[in-house]
C-alpha cells in the first residue's frame, strides 16, 4: 500500500489565530512506496518571562499507517460501536501516541461519520472518549480543541489515504498539544469564534463537488466551503452537504439524520437543484420550520441564496442558472417574510460567471479550490457581520 511522506512546516504563528496557525501548515506532499504518513515534531515556548521560559505548545509527530480505525456510534451501517477498533477503506490511523503530558489539543483532521478522528485511551488501552463528525460527507474535516481527561494516557488518530471516487488526501492537517491550562487558556482567548459551532446544510456546492468532465458525476474534495469558512473564523463546521439534492428529498431523505440541537448557526444553502417553486418551495419552508424546531434557543438560522451558475451552453452544467434565478428570488423574499437574516451570494460572492477561474473549466457550476476558498471567506466575513448585528 503507498503511504504519503508529509513533513509539517514549524509553527511559525503559534501565538496568532486559528486562521493564520493552519496556513503555514499547509505542506507539499509526495507519494512513495514503503513510507508512512508523518505530522509534526516542531515545538515552540513562550518568550522569556520572570527569568524563566515556559514551554507552551508541541506540534505532535504522527506516523499514519495502521488500518484498525477507531469507530463512531454515528456508524449509518449499524455495525460499528464507538471507540470499537474497525477497518474502513481508505482510512488509517496512528498507533497509540502518548498524550499524558498534554492538558488539551487543538486539532484539525479528515474526518468521517464512521470514525473517530481523535480517540482517547487509558493507560491499559482501553477507550474513553473522542471526536468525530456528525456530517454526512465523507469529505469532511474536524478542526477545534479538545481537553485530554484525565484519565486518558493515549490517543489516535484518523486520516484518510485514498483516491476513492477522485477524493485526494487532505493536504493541511495537525494536532498541537498544549503541557498547561495556561497556554491552552491564552491561545483560546486569541479566538474570538473558537466556540463558535455552525451546521452547513446543502448541496454539492456545500459537500465541495470539484466537478467533473462527465456531468452528473460527483468529485468531491475536503476543501470546500465549509472547510474554508472553519479556517477563516477559526470555528468549528458540520458539513450536512450532500450532492445533487433538492430542497424536498433533502428534507425528507436526509435532514432526519441531521443533528443541529448543538449548533450556533445553521446555514442553508439549497436551490441549485431544481430551484425553488412549487412543491420544491413548499419543502424548503417545512425544512426551516423543522430547523427552528429542533435548534437551540439562542440559535441562528442565516439562509443564503445559492451562487451563479453559468449561462455559457458550451459547459457541461449548463442549464441550472434558471434554478438558480429561482431560488434566489424565493429565498429573498421568504426572509424578509419570515424576518430571518440572509446572505445574497448570488448577487455578492465572489462566484459570478465573468469570473471564469472559480469554476472548473468546462463546468460552469461547481467550483475549483480558488472558488470555494473564495467563497468560504466571504461566508465567513458576512457571518461575522451578521452576528456583530445580532448583539
Amino acid at each position: 500500500m503507498k503511504r504519503i511522506l508529509l513533513i509539517a512546516l514549524a509553527l511559525a504563528c503559534c501565538l496568532g489565530l486559528l486562521s493564520s496557525c493552519g496556513s503555514t501548515l499547509e505542506e507539499e506532499a509526495g507519494t512513495t512506496e514503503g513510507v508512512e504518513t508523518t505530522l509534526g515534531g516542531e515545538e515552540t515556548k513562550n518568550e522569556e518571562k520572570d527569568g524563566k521560559e515556559e514551554y507552551r505548545v508541541k506540534e505532535l509527530e504522527l506516523l499514519f499507517g495502521k488500518e484498525d480505525t477507531v469507530g463512531s456510534k454515528k456508524s449509518s451501517k449499524g455495525n460499528y460501536v464507538e471507540g470499537a477498533s474497525v477497518v474502513y477503506d481508505q482510512w488509517v490511523s496512528t498507533d497509540f501516541v502518548d498524550v499524558s503530558t498534554y492538558y488539551a489539543l487543538k486539532y484539525e483532521l479528515a474526518a468521517h461519520y464512521n470514525l473517530m478522528s481523535v480517540a482517547f485511551f487509558d493507560g491499559e488501552q482501553k477507550y474513553i472518549s473522542g471526536v468525530g463528525t456528525n456530517s454526512f460527507a465523507n469529505t469532511a474535516t474536524v478542526t477545534g480543541y479538545v481537553l485530554v481527561p484525565e484519565k486518558a494516557k493515549y490517543a489516535k488518530f484518523t486520516d484518510f489515504e485514498g483516491v476513492a471516487g477522485g477524493m485526494k488526501p487532505l493536504d493541511s492537517r495537525f494536532v498541537k498539544g498544549y503541557e498547561n491550562k495556561t497556554s491552552y487558556e491564552t491561545d483560546l482567548a486569541r479566538e474570538k469564534y473558537a466556540d463558535l459551532k455552525v451546521a452547513c446544510i446543502g448541496d454539492s456546492l456545500t459537500e465541495g463537488d470539484y466537478g467533473s468532465q462527465t456531468a452528473g458525476v460527483a468529485n468531491r474534495q475536503f476543501l470546500n466551503y465549509p472547510y474554508y469558512l472553519a479556517k477563516a473564523l477559526g470555528c468549528q463546521t458540520v458539513n450536512y452537504g450532500l450532492c445533487g439534492r433538492t430542497a424536498q428529498n433533502y428534507y425528507t431523505d436526509h435532514y432526519p439524520h441531521a443533528d443541529i440541537s448543538d449548533c450556533d448557526v445553521i446555514l442553508v444553502m439549497l436551490g441549485t437543484n431544481g430551484g425553488l417553486g412549487g412543491d420544491l418551495g413548499t419543502h424548503y419552508d417545512k425544512l426551516i420550520k423543522r430547523i427552528a424546531e429542533d435548534k437551540k434557543e439562542d440559535a441562528i438560522i442565516l439562509l443564503i441564496t445559492p451562487p451563479s451558475a453559468t449561462t455559457n451552453t458550451s459547459k457541461v452544467n449548463y442549464g441550472y442558472a434558471g434554478n438558480v434565478a429561482s431560488a434566489c428570488a424565493y429565498i429573498t423574499e421568504y426572509a424578509q417574510q419570515n424576518n430571518l437574516p440572509m446572505i445574497d451570494a448570488f448577487t455578492y460572492s465572489p462566484i459570478q460567471p465573468d469570473m471564469e477561474n472559480v469554476y472548473q473549466a468546462n463546468d460552469g457550476l461547481h467550483m475549483v479550490r480558488e472558488g470555494y476558498q473564495a467563497f468560504g471567506e466571504f461566508i465567513a466575513d458576512e457571518l461575522k457581520l451578521i452576528l456583530k448585528e445580532l448583539k
